[in-house]
Formats: structure tokens, sequence, C-alpha cells
């Protein structure tokens, strides 16, 4: 046996290998997109339901009432608006668009930012409406 069949049979069998990698690859990468939707879908949909809980319990509590809540913003997060009682947030992961509405008791004014990361947000009665800021 010559030195070049050697040679041969190595590229060969590297070769068999590489193509054999390639699929499990991109199942890896496609799955791995699908569980971080996954955690971001997850992880704002807590975050929605402690807004509205705080938003609803200042709100009936009435002015002058107050709470801080601290949060996490998951990524893919786009932007958030407050239309009178409406929470939307907007997420696009680049596979995936979405829209969450959530819907609270009273009206809704504010802002919040959508960077990731953990947020202090600030929710205040006004009386029949509640500023959220963060």
């Amino acid at each position: 046996m010559g030195k070049g069949q050697v040679s041969m049979e190595f590229l060969l069998i590297m070769g068999i290998a590489f193509v054999m990698l390639i699929p499990t690859l991109i199942l890896f990468l496609t799955q791995s997109q699908d569980m971080q939707e996954d955690v971001t879908s997850v992880q704002l949909n807590k975050l929605a339901e402690e807004l509205v809980l705080a938003s609803d319990t200042v709100y009936y509590l009435g002015e002058p009432s107050k709470k801080t809540i601290k949060v996490y913003m998951p990524k893919f997060v786009e932007s958030i608006n407050f239309t009178m009682n409406r929470m939307l947030f907007n997420v696009d992961s680049g596979h995936l668009k979405y829209t969450l509405l959530k819907v609270t008791a009273a009206n809704i004014t504010g802002n919040l930012s959508s960077e990731p990361g953990v947020h202090i947000i600030e929710i205040v009665s006004e009386g029949d409406t509640v500023r959220i800021t963060g």
C-alpha cells in the first residue's frame, strides 16, 4: 500500500465525515434559533403580566399610588406602545415577527425602552390613567 493510496483514503474519509457534519450543524443552528425565540416569548409574557398586575394595582389604589418594579427585557423586542388600555409589544427575531397584546383596567401612558437587559420601571397612578416609565 503506497503513501498516495493512504492519503487518498484519508481524504475520502474526511470528506464523508464533513458531508455528514453539515446537516447536523444546520439542524443545531435551527434548533438554537427556535429555542431563543421560545425563551424570548416566555420572558416577554412574564414581563407583560408583571406590568399589567402593577398597572391594575396602582389604578385601583388611586392617586398618588406608585410602584417600582425591576424586570428583564428580552432581546428581539422592537418596540413597546401604550394605546388606551392596551400594551403592545412588537417582536422581531429575524425569523419570526409578532405582536403581544395585553389589556389593563386603566388607560396607560408613558414609554418604555426596548433595549435588552434589566430595567427599573416606575408605574404611577394619575387618577383615571396610569403612567409607565422606565
